[in-house]
């Protein structure tokens, strides 16, 4: 399972827009927070007509697919605690606060591993 997190520095969506695509994927709100929802055709017609932002959703992507698999390379060379400290720390940055709502469940999701492993002592 491949997951990369999206905070508020970041587009959710926007290969399968710009490539006129169905979504690759689920996208799974984590954490309470604000968003904005924009139509597939006006999101095209802001890009097409604002270079830098095209340049901006260019550079978000790559970083995205980076992180994606940078992630993939993580499940598999480091343990269970590692992997979800990363996930913690992922998750406090894109939250912008000390503490922020996530279930035992989610996390164990976001592992890639049954709920049972992830344990609260063990993260």
């Amino acid at each position: 399972m491949g997951m990369a997190t999206i905070g508020n520095e970041g587009v959710a969506g926007a290969s399968e827009v710009l490539q006129t695509q169905p979504a690759m994927g689920l996208n799974i709100i984590q954490i309470p927070g604000a968003a904005v929802r924009i139509k597939a055709d006006a999101f095209r017609r802001i890009i097409a007509s604002r270079p830098l932002m095209q340049k901006a959703i260019n550079q978000h992507l790559y970083a995205l697919m980076r992180q994606i698999l940078y992630g993939a390379a993580c499940n598999r060379t480091h343990s269970m605690e590692e992997r979800c400290a990363r996930r913690l720390l992922m998750t406090h940055d894109g939250a912008a606060a000390d503490s922020f709502p996530l279930t035992q469940e989610f996390l164990s999701h976001m592992l890639g591993m049954g709920r049972a492993t992830v344990k609260p002592r063990a993260c």
